[in-house]
């Protein structure tokens, strides 16, 4: 006798993303050379568009003249500028901004609206923290 396997009385959906990232354009801000080709990739394996990467506040101000940006990942400590002032800068024009340090032990939203995220971080972490940032910047609209 053949039985066929029941049914669940509900199916238990995936949860719902706040954003998808395909397609995202995202500017990269990172002084470290290996860093930003590590980035790179990671952003690329998320389904996004890169915008850079830039190593110097000036070079991306340039990348934001000619493209539209929806997410800036920043390194809090540029030796050539502020990241955390050019992040607040970003917000203002509506870019949503992901500050990345060597300080801290995970994902964590700061007061001013930016998402922070302590190096060193897997792609999973990085493609949280976009959506964190991409869903505050929403919020803020």
């Amino acid at each position: 006798m053949e039985t066929t396997p029941a049914k669940a009385p509900f199916e238990v959906a995936a949860p719902a993303l706040p954003h998808d990232l395909a397609g995202q354009r995202v500017l990269i801000v990172e002084d470290q050379c290996s860093v930003a080709d590590l980035l790179s990739t990671m952003v690329h394996a998320l389904g996004c568009r890169i915008a850079g990467p830039c190593s110097e506040i000036e070079d991306a101000r340039a990348q934001l003249g000619s493209r539209s940006i929806g997410v800036a990942l920043i390194d809090t400590q540029l030796e050539t500028g502020d990241g955390v002032a050019f992040a607040s800068e970003l917000r203002r024009g509506g870019v949503a901004t992901v500050l990345m340090t060597g300080f801290g032990a995970e994902i964590r939203s700061r007061p001013d609206g930016s998402v922070e995220i302590a190096k060193p971080f897997g792609e999973q972490a990085l493609a949280a923290a976009i959506r964190r940032a991409l869903t505050a910047r929403a919020s803020a609209e």
